[in-house]
């Protein structure tokens, strides 16, 4: 079994059998990091002692007899936007360069309660805020099929250290193709959730209330060496349990409308429903997964802001 580049789902399945330890699957990894991070520049603020520590903690666990958890012995690492007690999180800007949560994100604390052994954060481009993984704090993830070409970003560094084997998986952003591009760039699996699927509580620097379009906003998703480790790491992921009122106003002195999209469980139903002016009556057909509320026809208002062009045009699909 080569360790270093087995699935997630590969690695738990053998911690569980014990075939092999939480504390060998560690070494591996953190092995390749020593081969080749000085190259790609993609794992920083490496806890290899607490790394280790959680690991040995991990083989008690399981020899006690305790239930192991879907991750359980596996590790891994996050983009660097996560927050992260004992590890700071300083999405590649100076002004944060020593920042330490006092918490863990609702995401950390659930891939460690499924018994995941976090090792590392990963790099990423400077408030991630690039196509490519580049900050002052860290410099510039390089792409590891061509150390000239970038990784992509702002994840860069997430899917630079999967494609080496320095991690079996890692969680990042997706606003524009930060998961999806460097996923594409590095030879891995990437997957960007619907919005709202996964909670965003803790990640650094929160959106907040900043207006959004319908499909050009930030989410949590994973990226790993299968489809198969894509599933069970959004499966473990926090879903928002409480309904999510969704406020998009265009700014443009021309159009003064706003839709208002309201999704009364977004753990089940992915896609919001939002409401347009509509030039006629609803219709009342209905796309499955949607919030099963009829769609209105769709009209623009004579307005060219770019927020308010993208809502209609995604919209009236």
């Amino acid at each position: 079994m080569d360790i270093a580049f087995s699935s997630t789902v590969e690695l738990a399945a053998a911690i569980a059998k014990r075939k092999i330890s939480a504390v060998e699957a560690l070494d591996a990894h953190l092995a390749q990091i020593d081969a080749h991070n000085h190259a790609v520049n993609a794992v920083i603020s490496l806890d290899r002692e607490g790394a280790r520590e959680r690991a040995k903690k991990a083989d008690a666990a399981q020899a006690r007899g305790a239930a192991p958890g879907p991750l359980h012995g596996v590790p891994f690492t996050l983009k660097d936007m996560h927050e992260t007690s004992g590890i700071r999180t300083t999405v590649g800007f100076p002004p944060f360069a020593d920042h330490v949560a006092e918490q863990d994100s609702p995401v950390v604390i659930r891939l460690k309660a499924a018994g995941g052994v976090l090792m590392a954060k990963t790099n990423v481009a400077a408030m991630l805020s690039d196509w490519q993984s580049n900050n002052p704090l860290f410099g510039r993830t390089n792409n590891p099929w061509n150390l000239q070409r970038t990784a992509g970003g702002s994840s860069g560094g997430a899917a630079a250290a999967i494609c080496l084997g320095m991690t079996p998986f890692d969680v990042g952003t997706d606003m524009q193709d930060s998961i999806r591009l460097p996923a594409a760039f590095c030879g891995v699996y990437g997957l960007k959730p619907t919005e709202h699927r996964v909670s965003l509580a803790g990640a650094f620097p929160d959106p907040g209330g900043a207006a959004r379009s319908v499909r050009l906003m930030s989410c949590l998703g994973p990226l790993a060496r299968s489809v198969q480790d894509l599933a069970l790491i959004y499966q473990i992921s926090p879903a928002l349990m409480e309904a999510t009122p969704i406020l998009l106003r265009c700014r443009s002195r021309i159009c003064r409308s706003s839709t208002l999209g309201h999704c009364a469980s977004p753990s089940r139903r992915p896609f919001p429903a939002f409401r347009w002016p509509a030039t006629s009556a609803p219709r009342s057909k209905t796309s499955q997964g949607s919030c099963n509320r009829p769609v209105p026809s769709l009209r623009r208002q004579n307005c060219r802001n770019s927020i308010c062009t993208t809502i209609w045009s995604r919209a009236a699909r």
